[in-house]
Order: C-alpha cells, then structure tokens, then sequence
C-alpha cells in the first residue's frame, strides 16, 4: 500500500539522516583532533625557532670569543716580535762595540 510504501521510504531518509549525522560528528571529530594537531605542531615549531635563535646566539657569542682570542694572540706575537727586534739591535750594537774595543 502506499501507506506502508511512504513508511518505509520515511524509514529509508531516517537512516540516511542518522548516517549523516553520524558522519558529521565523526567529521567534527576529526577537524577538533586535526585542529590538535596543528596548534601542536605550531607550538613545535616556535620551539624549534627558539633553539635555532639559542644556538646561532651561542655561536655568535663563541666567534666573539674566537676573534677576542685571536686578537690576544696577534698581540703577544707583536710584542714578542717586537721584543726580538730589540734584542736583535741590542745584540748587533754589543757586537759592534766589542770589535771596537
């Protein structure tokens, strides 16, 4: 009968209705759960970011020392070169007096 027909029909939409439903939550589910995700995999990021930061901070901060180091040895050996010049001048003119004598 067309009675039973539309019951049945009217049952059929129900459970697409359902389905739908269903699928809809599971969707929400699924955009929350993604969502997670990405505020995760943001908050990794900045975390990642702030080491690179940390580390080329680190590095800078040890080229400093390197250049300060270096700096202090291009000192001494200008001093010492220096100091050996003298010598050198000193020891030619000792040299020079005692033929003298």
């Amino acid at each position: 009968t067309a009675e039973n027909e539309a019951n049945t029909r009217a049952e059929e939409l129900q459970d697409k209705v359902s389905t739908l439903r269903e699928a809809a939550a599971k969707m929400e589910d699924d955009l929350q759960l993604a969502d997670a995700e990405a505020s995760l995999a943001a908050r990794e990021c900045e975390s990642l970011r702030a080491d690179i930061e940390r580390t080329d901070r680190l590095h800078e901060e040890e080229l400093a020392v390197r250049d300060g180091d270096l700096a202090d040895r291009d000192e001494a050996i200008t001093t010492l070169e220096t100091g050996l010049a003298g010598s050198k001048t000193a020891e030619n003119e000792a040299n020079a007096r005692a033929e003298e004598l």
